[in-house]
């Protein structure tokens, strides 16, 4: 089994702590190279007090929240398509703590000129982004 680290993610004034065997920087570097780089700030930290995600290695999937659903617990095996999982479920821990303060998160695409703006809404795939360039043109 490999080591346990600790990582802290990041977006503006939330932050959460994700203890995992997986190299889930390495993950997170490969997806900065791509088309759609993620918002969030991932960096390795020292030891985790109270992790917010906690990830074991275990042969069955499984995810339990605690009782305030401010932890969550995955065990899963040691491949890249569950260390890609464990990110996505921390990603939605973090929205999470950005909602407790006050933010709001959405899905979307923005476009503005002349102090006006446009806020385009839609599920994965539904082409925000490719309006928002065609809008730009």
């Amino acid at each position: 089994m490999s080591e346990t680290k600790c990582f802290e993610m990041s977006l503006g004034p939330a932050a959460i702590s994700i203890t995992t065997t997986y190299p889930i920087d390495a993950i997170v570097t490969e997806w900065r190279r791509g088309p759609e780089p993620p918002m969030f700030r991932l960096r390795r930290i020292g030891p985790c007090h109270q992790p917010d995600v906690v990830h074991s290695e275990a042969a069955t999937p499984r995810l339990e929240i605690n009782d305030s659903g401010s932890a969550l617990r995955v065990w899963a095996p040691a491949t890249k398509w569950a260390a890609q999982e464990l990110i996505h479920a921390a990603v939605v821990m973090l929205e999470r703590h950005l909602q407790l303060i006050g933010y709001v998160t959405l899905h979307a695409a923005a476009v503005a000129r002349n102090e006006h703006g446009i806020l385009l809404l839609g599920k994965t795939g539904a082409g925000k982004t490719l309006t928002a360039i065609q809008l730009c043109q």
